[in-house]
Order: C-alpha cells, then sequence, then structure tokens
C-alpha cells in the first residue's frame, strides 16, 4: 500500500507541472487504464503501482477541469462589481490593507460564485469595528482581476497559493460603498469556524495588549500566524524552528496524547463504566476528540489535518485490535488528502509535514526506542533528512537548528503550546505565557546571531535535490542496509553553485517582478549592484529569496534611483537581510537603515569599473533646480561590458531625456530598461532613436491603475522596431550580454503552469 500512495503522488505532482491540462477524454481513458491494473494489484504489484500513478494523475486532472472552467468563465482584464456575500476568513491586516476571502451571493449576477480574496486599504488607520469580520454579510462595490503574483527566481507562486485554496479572483473594494448588512442566509460552516476563532483571537488580544510575544501565543493557540512581526519570523528562519510556531502536528499528538491520558484515568475511577468499557478504549477516543477540537482551532491547516487523519486511522486500528505501525497510518492521511485535495503538493508546509513523519518513521525502523540518545537521533534525522528540501524550497540552511530545536521543541511542546490552548479558556494565563515565550525567543535570538549560524545556498535543480534526498535517506537506513557510506556523497552537490558568474567583460541583467516599482541585479564576475527595491514588502518577499537563490551573500553595492516608495520601499528589509557595502542615491540623506555603510549622492560624471565592465552616471548634473520633482532627479546609470551595454533611468521622463540627448553623453546601449515603468511622458521617440536599444524592459504591475506602460509609449518602440518584455506579462526578465545571441528570458514564460493560464 504505501509503494502505490507514493506512486499516487508521483502522478499528482507530474500533473502540477503541466502548463495546460489535458482534455476530459485524455483523463477519462488514462483513468479507464488504471483501473485494470488496480484490480490486479496484489497479483502483479509493477501493474498496480503503474495503475496508481496513473490514476493519481489522472483524478486531480478531473478535479481541476471544473476549477478551470470556473476560472475561465471570467474577463481576462480587471472589471468592477458589485458584490455581496459572506467573510470566510479571519481577516488580515497587511500593510495597512485589510485582506478577507468572501463567499459571494449565489444571486448575484457575476461569471462565477467561487470565493474572491478581497483587499480594504486602509490607509494609516488601525482596525475599527466598522471593518469586516469572519462570518458577517457585506456589499460593496470591488474591482476585480485575475489572480496575478510576482514571479521571480527563488519566489513562491501566489497565484498557485490561491488557485489551491479555490480562488481565481482578487480586488480592492470601494470604502465609500462598504457596507455591513443583515442576510437571511446561514453562514457556511467554514464562516461560523472562523468566527469563533476570531472570537477567542480577539479575547486573547485584549488580554495581551501589545506585548511582542502576542502573535506567537495566537498562532500556538489559534493557528494564525498574520500577528507575528517580520523580525521575530527571520529569528525562527534563521533557527530552523519555524515549524514550532503554529498549530503543528507535534502540538496535536501531545494534546491528544495528554486528553487521552486524563481521560483513561478519570474513568478507571469509574468501576461501571470501565467494566462496560475498557479505559484504554475511552482514552483513545477521548484523545482523538482533543485532537479534533485542536485541529479546528488552527483553521484546518495540512499539518493539522495530517496528524487528525492519521490518529484517526490509529484510533480504528488499535480499538478492533488489530496490528498497527506509524507508516500505515501516515500512507492513508496521506491518501485521503491527496483525494480529497490534490494541490496540497503546492504548499512546502506539505511536504515538510509528511516528510518529516516520514523520515522518522525510516530513521526510527529497526531500533529500539526508549534510550538517552533517542531525541539526538530524531534531531540528526531531521537535520539530514530535510536538507534536500529545506535548500531547494527556501535556500537557507540553519546549522545552529540542531541545538535551537533541542531547546525549543520540549519548551513549546510541552509549555508553551498547552498553556497558549489554556488561555483561550483562562485569559488570565495569557500575560504569563507571553512572558515564558519571550524569554524562549531571547534564547533563540542569541543563538541566531552566532557565527555561520546559517548559510545560504544557492537553490538546486530538481535532479540535485532527489539525489540528495536518496542520500539523507540512505544516511538514515536501518543498520546493515547497503551503501550508507554513500548517503555523505549524494548530499554533496548541495553545497555547491551551478549559478555561474559572468566571465571578465560580461554583464548578467535581471529586472525583478516588483509589481508596480523597479529593481534591477546587475552582476559582473565578481561584483553585484541592486538599483532601486521596488515598493516596501518587496524585500522579504522577493529581493533575500531572489538573492539567495543566486547565491549571492552580499551586495557591494546599492543604488537608488530617487526617493519614491516603488523604488526605494524595500531598502530596510533589504539592507536588514543582506549585507551591503555602499550606498548611492538620488536623495540627500541615506535611507534611515540600522548600520553605518559609505554613502554617496549620486551625480552625473561619476564613473568607476569593476571586472573589465564600466559603470558611468550619466544624471542628474551637479547643480539640479531645486523645483524638480523627484523623477527628474533619476539617477540615470549606464553600464557598458566587452559584449553590450545597459542603461538604467529611474523614473526620468522626457524633459530629462532631452536634456541628456543635448549634452552629447553616448547613449547608445544595447539593452534599455524604459524610464517610468513605459509611461505616456516617457520615452520619446527621438530618446529611443538616441539609445537605439536591441531590447527594451518593461517594469510594472500587472493590471496596475496607471496603465503602464502606455500604448502610446509600447506602440513608439515598435515603429522603431525594438523587440520588448514586459514583467507583468512575463515575470522578471533575464539576461546575459556575454558574446552569445541577445536572449532575454521571462521567468514565467519558463516555469508557467495551467493555473497561470489567464494571466495574459
Amino acid at each position: 500500500m504505501r509503494v502505490g500512495v507514493l506512486a499516487w503522488l508521483i502522478g499528482v505532482v507530474c500533473l502540477q507541472q503541466l502548463a495546460a491540462l489535458p482534455s476530459l477524454s485524455l483523463l477519462l481513458c488514462l483513468l479507464a487504464l488504471a483501473l485494470p491494473g488496480l484490480c490486479l494489484w496484489r497479483r502483479y504489484p509493477v501493474c498496480g503501482y503503474l495503475g496508481c500513478l496513473l490514476a493519481g494523475f489522472a483524478i486531480s486532472g478531473l478535479w481541476a477541469l471544473p476549477r478551470a472552467a470556473a476560472q475561465s468563465a471570467w474577463p481576462a482584464t480587471a472589471q468592477h462589481y458589485p458584490v455581496c456575500g459572506t467573510v470566510l476568513d479571519l481577516p488580515e491586516l497587511r500593510q495597512q490593507t485589510l485582506w478577507f476571502t468572501l463567499q459571494p451571493d449565489a444571486r448575484l449576477p457575476l461569471p462565477d460564485h467561487a470565493p474572491l480574496r478581497i483587499g480594504w486599504y486602509l490607509g494609516g488607520s488601525t482596525l475599527q469595528p466598522a471593518t469586516p469580520h469572519a462570518a458577517e454579510y457585506w456589499c460593496f462595490d470591488a474591482r476585480l482581476r485575475p489572480v496575478h503574483g510576482q514571479y521571480n527566481p527563488g519566489g513562491s507562486d501566489l497565484a498557485a497559493h490561491y488557485w489551491a485554496n479555490g480562488l481565481y479572483r482578487s480586488g480592492y473594494l470601494d470604502p465609500k460603498t462598504a457596507q455591513r448588512r443583515t442576510s437571511a442566509l446561514t453562514p457556511p460552516l467554514r464562516a461560523q469556524l472562523n468566527a469563533w476563532r476570531e472570537a477567542l483571537r480577539q479575547r486573547l488580544l485584549d488580554q495581551l495588549g501589545n506585548h511582542p510575544q502576542r502573535g506567537l501565543i495566537v498562532a500556538l493557540s489559534l493557528g494564525d500566524q498574520s500577528l507575528i512581526p517580520a523580525d521575530q519570523w527571520a529569528v525562527y528562519r534563521q533557527t530552523g524552528v519555524t515549524h514550532l510556531v503554529s498549530i503543528s502536528g507535534l502540538h496535536i499528538t501531545l494534546f491528544a496524547w495528554l486528553a487521552s491520558l486524563l481521560g483513561s484515568a478519570v474513568w478507571r475511577r469509574m468501576p461501571a463504566a470501565a467494566a462496560r468499557l475498557p479505559a484504554q478504549q475511552v482514552g483513545l477516543w477521548l484523545g482523538l476528540m482533543a485532537a479534533t477540537v485542536y485541529t479546528a482551532l488552527s483553521g484546518l491547516a495540512i499539518p493539522a489535518e495530517r496528524t487528525w487523519l492519521m490518529l484517526l486511522v490509529a484510533c480504528w486500528m488499535l480499538s478492533r485490535g488489530r496490528r498497527y505501525h506509524v507508516s500505515d497510518s501516515l500512507a492513508v492521511a496521506l491518501w485521503v488528502i491527496l483525494i480529497t485535495d490534490p494541490w496540497a503538493v503546492l504548499s512546502s508546509g506539505f511536504w515538510l509535514s509528511f516528510g518529516a513523519v516520514a523520515l522518522l518513521v525510516w530513521h526510527g525502523s529497526g531500533r529500539q526506542p526508549g534510550r538517552w540518545y533517542s531525541a539526538l537521533r530524531s534531531q540528526w534525522a531531521m537535520f539530514a533528512g530535510m536538507l534536500p528540501l529545506l535548500v531547494y524550497g527556501f535556500g537557507l540552511l540553519s546549522l545552529i537548528a540542531p541545538v535551537a530545536n533541542a531547546v525549543a521543541i520540549p519548551l513549546v511542546s510541552l509549555l508553551l503550546a498547552p498553556l497558549s490552548i489554556a488561555s483561550l479558556l483562562l485569559p488570565m494565563l495569557a500575560e504569563g505565557t507571553a512572558m515564558l515565550a519571550q524569554g524562549l525567543f531571547h534564547v533563540l535570538a542569541v543563538l541566531a546571531q552566532w557565527p555561520l549560524a546559517t548559510l545560504s545556498l544557492a537553490a538546486p535543480g530538481v535532479l540535485t535535490t532527489l539525489l540528495a534526498g536518496a542520500g539523507g535517506l540512505l544516511l538514515l537506513a536501518p543498520r546493515g542496509w547497503p551503501g550508507r557510506g554513500m548517503g555523505f556523497l549524494l548530499l554533496l552537490p548541495l553545497f555547491w553553485s551551478d549559478q555561474l558568474r559572468p566571465a571578465a567583460g560580461a554583464i548578467h541583467l535581471s529586472v525583478l517582478d516588483v509589481g508596480q516599482g523597479l529593481a534591477v541585479h546587475l552582476q559582473t564576475a565578481t561584483h553585484d549592484l541592486l538599483y532601486d527595491t521596488g515598493a516596501r514588502g518587496n524585500g522579504e518577499r522577493v529581493l533575500l529569496p531572489y538573492f539567495r537563490s543566486q547565491a549571492v551573500s552580499r551586495l557591494d553595492l546599492l543604488m537608488l534611483s530617487h526617493d519614491d516608495n516603488d523604488h526605494t520601499g524595500a531598502s530596510r528589509e533589504l539592507l536588514q537581510g543582506l549585507p551591503t557595502m555602499g550606498l548611492l542615491a538620488s536623495m540627500a540623506s541615506p535611507p534611515d537603515v540600522a548600520g553605518p555603510r559609505p554613502f554617496r549622492h549620486c551625480q552625473a560624471g561619476q564613473h568607476w569599473q569593476w571586472d573589465g565592465v564600466d559603470f558611468a552616471i550619466l544624471w542628474p548634473p551637479a547643480h539640479s533646480s531645486p523645483e524638480w520633482t523627484d523623477n527628474q532627479r533619476s539617477c540615470v546609470l549606464r553600464v557598458t561590458g566587452a559584449f553590450g551595454s545597459v542603461l538604467l533611468t529611474g523614473d526620468l521622463e522626457q524633459n530629462g531625456e532631452t536634456a541628456l540627448i543635448a549634452s552629447g553623453v553616448p547613449l547608445h546601449s544595447t539593452v534599455l530598461v524604459a524610464s517610468h515603468h513605459g509611461s505616456k511622458r516617457s520615452s520619446s521617440t527621438d530618446w529611443i532613436q538616441a539609445v537605439a536599444p536591441a531590447a527594451v524592459i518593461f517594469s510594472a504591475g500587472y493590471g496596475n491603475a496607471f496603465h503602464h506602460p502606455h500604448p502610446d509609449t509600447l506602440a513608439r518602440f515598435h515603429q522603431q522596431s525594438v523587440p520588448s518584455w514586459r514583467t507583468d506579462l512575463q515575470g522578471a526578465i533575464q539576461l546575459k550580454l556575454d558574446g552569445q545571441d541577445l536572449q532575454p528570458q521571462g521567468w514565467l514564460d519558463s516555469h508557467r503552469r495551467y493555473w497561470h493560464a489567464v494571466d495574459h
């Protein structure tokens, strides 16, 4: 059975790699081919495994087809709709925007009635009673558009996350039209559950106030991680304890075990009842009931669902007196989740949750439990076995994780998690629990500051990850297993970067997808420069994961073209997360960031060379007018290598372009990153002719309200026969000026999946 479930998993994963879904007829044919193999499983196991693979592929495809039809029912462009419906989840406040999921009223004339992801921009205000809460019925006007993420190397796929949750449209509501209304409709069960969770969350928050650890207490008791600050997340990642910062499978298992012990002990004190029904049986099912409540509190997260299903199988088998092995319940839990939610494989939590339990089972087979070093063995199993997944998914290896987990696991699992749950019933415990959490955080923060606490590694390829995974399994195999020593050799390629740096004189260019903003990475043989950072939030979401995936451990220079949020907003996040040797900006003073570093004001005439590549500042002039806008002061950088040149202009507008042409400085460039995201007031015909680029790249947000790049600007480049690439449609644009043919590549073009079908 276990091998068959793994084959089913492979079939599901194969489907999720497709750029387009197979037709209904093909999926039915594959399912028909799978049935004979499933019927012959016992007699011919190989046929059974092949049947499981085909069935996993076909059934997942059949699940996806209705969603694809619902997705295609909507128009491909953003449009305004009057919307009414029920709030399904806990609203989440992020960067002055309140996000929530709404179940539209089925009576509305919408193209489809799948849930919508809605944002309410609150400006500088905090949550008010007038904003939505779970299970409430609201009406408003909203501008809805296809779900679209930011597609970059090392980044996450927001569209995949939304698709897995049945969300095909997102947008912002018009606050002037938002009204809470009464409705005769009964809220969905999911909304009622989350209304209960939200009331418990508010009860905790009222007790904790602004305590710095309130986010952790809420996460451990209710599975809501939205209140944990970014700086705390950074410490948890660096110490490798993120798996504990929520309702994990370990917490649910321990909670069920404690409930089982307590229930069976009380039952034994009632002789008449114990004579009819054994206390062990009562303890089993009471433990499962406790796990059910805790799973509901988590919001039915994947690790919690996996644990609950495993406990259900264990209770059923033990209550019937059957032989039971943890791997059996793990296989059943995996199969049930794959059948009901084939998109769970798109979540890192799925792989980390099931992978961790599978590794413990594999490493523990054939060994005697109960010895003092069992905990050390478990830590070793987690470190070695999960290493390939962590490097592939996050590009960050915590070398201090075994020590941090040795401290955090018993403290969180035996004290913090139970006390956090108890605080839901007895709020007076919340403050003491938060003080204990603060003590743990201080310990972790000290560990995170140790030298070599973390190691950034370039994202490995799929083949390297699979080989490393095999190496980890070999290392953890039972004694006597052939080839155990080869495991170390198979793990070694994880530490070798396959990200080749440019040769001397060559340039690698990456225009990152930061939405409506700009961030450009220029790389030479031994140096790295970042031109702008995009808006606030892009540091943690885009820049730091990107640089980890490229094995860039420091920046030689951060250049900020001008003081607009969409160009400099993420500078603080970047500078706090990545060592940066120097700053060059058009602003009079450096950004307000921690740590001293050299700062220079950019002006025309500045010049330097790295690795045979020339960097020259063309604008602004030394004496600029005080009446100039920030856009007019944009730093213009021309980079010239042995095989071509790049021109970066920030948000320079046509008056600045005219002045540069008149100055007579060299402008001709192989690649032009269009100014001001391709606005109508930039990239004049004279400018395009003066630069004469072989390619132009537009950095703009998908479906942005400014309509960038403007059709007139696109037409001007088209009239000059200049091919264009766009981050809003193609994700990050990467190219190499190394003497080969100029071939810009969009990240989304090469990583397209079927849920991206409507993004163009």
